[in-house]
């Protein structure tokens, strides 16, 4: 955003927050008003004598009018009026203020005081710029002094000069107040901006670095699957265990560069919440299985107490599996003996799940700083435990995201127990679920017989140069002119060599490292899929995905979009431009290219169901047009042969040009009968309804007499 626009941005945030806080001001000034400024009418009477009832009337009758501006005060079209409402307070004092000092003897008289403590409850009230400050100030002296000067003159100078003085003095303190109120509410203003900014800031680096994070982290994994899983030659026992250690290592990466993500995300309040119906007993019987032999390997006990009948609750299940996917993490890392118990219960309308477990316990006194984030409760350069302090913080601020609260209580000797509490509200109808297992076989069936479920590696010797040049495009074409055509874009010269590699050997590849490079490819052929990073130089991949969309003849091309930002937010936006398919890094070899294999296989399926409804629209149309024809012709020819039986009777003269007709309209009908070969059954399913005419038929019926 241009810095011109931003200080206009900043400049009118700051002006709506000064109008309401003199909206607020304005009212408490009122009610001031009206509590204070009656409550001196028996001193009128005491004091004013004769004078005394009009004193009180003035103040009584001042009282509506401070009441009106409360009211007024809170209505919608307030706050472009906020200051004149503030101005109608002292304004409506000042003027009955006026005339009690008419009456009580001008400047001479006690009331004098009373215009210049009102200035400055000004001052110390409004936090109003100078301008409305002094014109406020100045219409309060006006109001007395004015008519004092037009009625009665300077009756004693040194009473007047003192009288002016002493308010100009009050009005300079009151001014100053007021200006120094502003200024304080500006430097508060900019400071808070400042932290919004900073946070702005913070989030989008940890965006930034966990994208640059993610992509050496997909280089880094992917290969090493491809290893672990032989396809580039049998391991041997501690080549496999080192590779291991790799892979559980490069998780644990991944793990912790998510942690950042969802903590960005959560502090910059982008994080989108997707609550769903849910058993909590299937739930967590899923997340216990994936830590049992973990615990089965350190000698520990893994113990379920959960119902037996299913528990369903609406929540986030992204936001839940990391909550206690990091409850039961942290027990199986600091238990040593014993074990942990997963616990469901049922308190005050709140689902509890209680993970208790045998560790050594956390000192009373130390139990809100396991909370804190970045927090490590043994901070020591010999602590025993690994860890970024990352995992409670984020564990608490999800739960309480989702409406809950994460709670915990130690004994230090005999364990822990951390319980998450979530809100018991009525489930919404769940969705039909199908077993992962069989939610996959229709991806596996669409993949089938796609050149990408192969999982061959590809040859050395068409491996893709690593060092490939901003400007330059590479192709591989060797697996000849009837292979698919996939087209990858990818700015990191790493990964879309890795990406390239991929797909080698079973596709004609073409690689690119800007979207401007792209378009330039599509000009010259079209590819059957694109793969392509969302994070691109100069031009991103969805505005590519959305260039692309806008040609008409590139609507049926496959884009996947591969990027480290897999948010649900950023995937709605890939999706929303037309993307296929989204796949977040670090990301599977076969998972890419199993998608891209179902990519194609739709494609295919949608051309010909496409081929299929253009047949199907040409056989209506012949169809239709012999219809027509027929129709005219039946009624064409069976004329010309009723004047071929009057020929005898007609001039020499008529005779050929009826012969003619005759010979013209039975060619047409001949070329008619060979549409005849068209199976039109087949290719329009409803065809067979249609009414057909017979020509012959006809031909007989026009000129056969009718039977008696």
């Amino acid at each position: 955003m241009p810095a011109g626009r931003r200080s206009e941005q900043l400049a009118a945030l700051f002006e709506d927050e000064v109008r309401a806080r003199m909206l607020g001001q304005a009212r408490l000034a009122a009610w001031l008003g009206m509590l204070l400024y009656p409550a001196y009418g028996p001193l009128d009477l005491l004091v004013m004598g004769e004078h005394g009832p009009l004193f009180v009337g003035i103040r009584l009758a001042t009282v509506p009018v401070l009441y009106a501006v409360v009211r007024a005060s809170r209505l919608a079209r307030a706050h472009r009026r906020a200051y004149l409402l503030a101005a109608v307070v002292p304004a409506s004092i000042g003027l009955g203020l006026a005339v009690m000092m008419r009456f009580g003897g001008g400047y001479a008289t006690p009331y004098f005081w009373a215009p210049c403590l009102l200035a400055f409850g000004v001052g110390v009230l409004y936090p109003w710029p100078v301008r409305w400050a002094l014109g406020c100030n100045a219409a309060l002296w006006a109001s007395y002094a004015v008519p004092a000067l037009l009625l009665d003159g300077i009756a004693d100078a040194s009473t007047f000069a003192l009288a002016n003085s002493l308010y100009a003095g009050t009005t300079i303190i009151s001014v100053y107040s007021s200006y120094h109120l502003w200024r304080a509410m500006r430097h508060d203003f900019q400071q808070r901006q400042q932290l919004l900014e900073n946070d702005r800031l913070k989030s989008e680096f940890l965006a930034n670095v966990s994208h640059e994070l993610r992509t050496p982290l997909a280089l880094n994994r992917a290969p090493l699957r491809t290893l672990l899983a032989g396809e580039a030659g049998p391991l041997t026992a501690r080549q496999r265990e080192l590779l291991e250690v790799m892979e559980r290592n490069g998780a644990r990466l991944a793990r912790l560069v998510d942690d950042l993500l969802e903590l960005a995300r959560l502090e910059a309040g982008r994080r989108r919440t997707e609550r769903r119906s849910l058993d909590l007993v299937a739930a967590l019987r899923l997340l216990a299985a994936q830590f049992e032999s973990a615990f089965s390997a350190k000698g520990l006990q893994l113990r379920l107490e959960l119902p037996a009948e299913p528990v369903p609750a609406v929540l986030d299940p992204a936001a839940f599996d990391r909550i206690l996917y990091n409850l039961l993490g942290n027990a199986l890392k600091f238990t040593e003996r014993g074990g942990a118990t997963l616990r469901l219960l049922r308190r005050e309308g709140m689902h509890v799940i209680e993970v208790e477990d045998s560790g050594p316990g956390i000192p009373a006194e130390q139990i809100p700083l396991a909370f804190e984030r970045f927090r490590q409760l043994d901070g020591t350069m010999s602590r025993h435990h690994e860890g970024t302090g990352i995992g409670l913080a984020l564990a608490r601020d999800l739960a309480r995201e989702m409406g809950g609260e994460l709670q915990c209580e130690s004994t230090v000797g005999r364990g822990s127990t951390f319980r998450l509490l979530l809100p018991a509200s009525a489930p919404a109808p769940p969705p039909e679920e199908r077993p992962a297992a069989e939610a996959a076989e229709p991806a596996r069936a669409l993949g089938a017989g796609a050149p990408a479920a192969a999982p061959a590696a590809p040859p050395a010797a068409l491996t893709p140069p690593a060092g490939l040049a901003p400007a330059a495009v590479w192709r591989e074409h060797g697996a000849g002119p009837q292979a698919p055509h996939l087209l990858v874009v990818e700015d990191h010269a790493e990964l879309g060599h890795y990406v390239a590699s991929l797909f080698v050997g079973h596709y004609r590849v073409s690689w690119c490292r800007t979207a401007a490079q792209a378009l330039a490819l599509l000009e010259e052929e079209v590819p059957d899929a694109i793969v392509s990073d969302v994070m691109l130089p100069h031009m991103s991949g969805i505005e590519l995905c959305r260039a692309v969309r806008a040609r008409p003849a590139l609507r049926a091309v496959g884009i996947l979009l591969l990027t480290a930002r897999a948010g649900p937010q950023d995937m709605v936006a890939g999706l929303e431009a037309g993307a296929d398919d989204y796949l977040g890094k670090p990301f599977e070899p076969e998972v890419l290219r199993s998608k891209v294999g179902v990519m194609l296989r739709l494609k295919r399926l949608r051309e010909e169901l496409l081929a299929a409804e253009r047949r199907a629209s040409a056989a209506r149309l012949v169809v239709a047009l012999k219809h027509e024809l027929n129709n005219a012709l039946a009624a064409l020819l069976g004329t010309a042969e009723l004047l071929e039986l009057e020929l005898p009777a007609l001039p020499p003269a008529a005779r050929e040009p009826i012969a003619t007709m005759t010979r013209q309209a039975r060619r047409i009908a001949e070329a008619l009968r060979g549409l005849d070969t068209l199976d039109v059954e087949a290719t329009v399913p409803y065809a067979a309804g249609l009414e057909m005419y017979d020509l012959n038929r006809r031909r007989r019926s026009a000129t056969s007499p009718e039977p008696n």
